[in-house]
């Protein structure tokens, strides 16, 4: 709920500042919007098996401070139905040091310390992804300040969060909407902040020219070499221009197909040292880590030679590098598989003499779901630290001795190590700092894209026709 119109009485206490009667009014006019709005909401939810409408997932949270909290129960007697909760981390605050800093309003420093940690608590709480289980839309209706407001909106764009004072909220409401596929969107109304997530189908419900848009940025998880380190001291627009050139270049010497983690490869490169007449060695394994940007691109492949684990690092761009091939296209859920070190050897055994596999054409890349479970210690990491962020391995008595439990106690104690990674699959700020803005990706692949998509075409045709037997004559 954005600032309505108070009494000015700055000499007294936060506790003694009530509505006036046009901030009265325009919290009863909030109240009848978010009504309509609710019952429109309504209208469109799905029904059970008994034809009875599935109960919304709505929530009404208000500040407690006195005007929040004025401003909170007027809204919600048009919304009689809600649950209506108090929460002191949405309260009004300073929530970092404003950039740029403002002369007529100077707070302690220890007032962003205090109240800035608070105020990014009640966003963590109340701004994050859906959980991959939810199937049903989830509204959220906060009425709490002017400040927190800002803050809120700056972090949720993933914009710095030291612009919050460049943006002016008069009584208004907000509406931010967050989709599967982590896109959003921000609009302004008259009174009031919502936060709605929507499920992944309704963000694919999009023009055919948004369509073709988001098929050219899925290229960023297919040729990720593409997207430039993030990092701020490491960009240089030109050399990365060059670099792009370089990569396209090289790709039309040699075949570097579409492959994820978790896929099979054969990777042959040049080899001096090769037994072999044509001095080539091939390679066949598990794709376990992949990374880099530009030409400094690498992929490690894994697999088991005679009963011990073998790993090769490539680089993707180096002149002795002269075939990767896929022999099965396939993806999983997380994004390495270190863990397979410490797994039994039958997960990461390809056999050399493997036959490329090959989709139909227009079919959907399939995603590998086994859950690997882990050898007995020792291991390469601690794995018991990690569950909650791989999906693709499972622990039999983690914590074998009262030790080892000791330990995990002190790894998720507040303000150690475990107890802040809890928070980082909501941190967006992480991400953005770890992410090249949407508006520079299009460009890339508006300069690389069609490129890409003549190779990458013939490659699958030459594929399929070496994968077409032909059938012996019976004598």
């Amino acid at each position: 709920m954005g600032s309505t119109t108070f009494k000015e009485e700055t000499t007294l206490k936060a506790s003694t500042r009530y509505l006036t009667e046009l901030g009265r009014r325009q919290a009863a006019s909030t109240g009848q919007r978010l009504g309509l709005l609710y019952d429109h909401y309504l209208n469109k939810k799905k029904e059970d098996e008994n034809g009875n409408k599935l109960k919304p997932r709505v929530r009404l949270v208000k500040s407690t401070m006195t005007r929040a909290t004025e401003t909170g129960d007027i809204i919600h007697q048009h919304l009689p139905d809600l649950d209506i909760q108090p929460c002191d981390l949405i309260r009004e605050g300073a929530p970092c040091k404003p950039d740029p800093h403002t002369v007529h309003w100077v707070p302690d420093p220890w007032d962003f310390f205090q109240e800035g940690a608070r105020i990014e608590a009640g966003f963590r709480k109340y701004f994050h992804r859906a959980d991959p289980t939810q199937t049903e839309d989830s509204v959220d209706i906060l009425v709490c300040h002017g400040n927190v407001i800002r803050y809120c909106v700056c972090r949720a764009l993933q914009i710095d969060p030291a612009a919050w004072l460049r943006k002016m909220l008069p009584c208004m409401m907000s509406r931010l909407v967050g989709r599967g596929l982590v896109r959003g969107c921000y609009r302004n109304f008259h009174s009031g902040l919502v936060l709605c997530r929507e499920e992944e189908r309704e963000a694919r419900e999009v023009s055919n020219e948004d369509d073709h848009e988001l098929s050219r940025r899925d290229y960023r998880f297919i040729f990720p070499e593409f997207i430039p380190d993030p990092k701020p001291e490491w960009r240089n627009h030109l050399r990365e221009k060059l670099e792009r050139r370089d990569l396209i270049s090289r790709r039309e010497n040699i075949e570097i197909p579409e492959f994820y983690v978790g896929s099979y490869l054969a990777v042959t490169v040049t080899d001096e040292n090769s037994p072999n007449i044509n001095k080539l060695s091939r390679f066949v394994g598990i794709c376990i880590d992949r990374g880099g940007a530009g030409l400094r691109a690498w992929f490690i492949l894994r697999n088991v030679v005679e009963g011990q684990g073998v790993e090769f690092m490539y680089e993707m761009y180096n002149p002795t590098l002269v075939k990767i091939e896929v022999l099965r296209l396939e993806r999983r859920e997380d994004e390495e598989l270190l863990y397979l070190r410490d797994a039994p050897h039958k997960y990461s055994t390809v056999p050399f003499d493997m036959e490329p596999e090959i989709l139909p054409e227009g079919s959907a890349v399939p995603i590998h779901q086994t859950v690997v479970p882990l050898n007995p210690r020792p291991w390469s990491q601690k794995w018991e630290r990690y569950t909650e962020f791989f999906k693709g391995y499972s622990l039999d008595n983690p914590f074998e001795t009262p030790g080892k439990v000791r330990k995990q106690i002190r790894w998720m104690a507040e303000g150690n190590v475990g107890w802040q990674m809890q928070t980082l699959k909501y941190d967006t700020m992480r991400d953005y700092r770890n992410t090249v803005p949407v508006e520079e990706q299009d460009q890339i692949w508006q300069e690389v894209g069609e490129k890409l998509e003549a190779r990458d075409k013939q490659m699958r045709r030459v594929a399929t026709k070496m994968a077409f037997v032909r059938p012996a004559k019976k004598i």
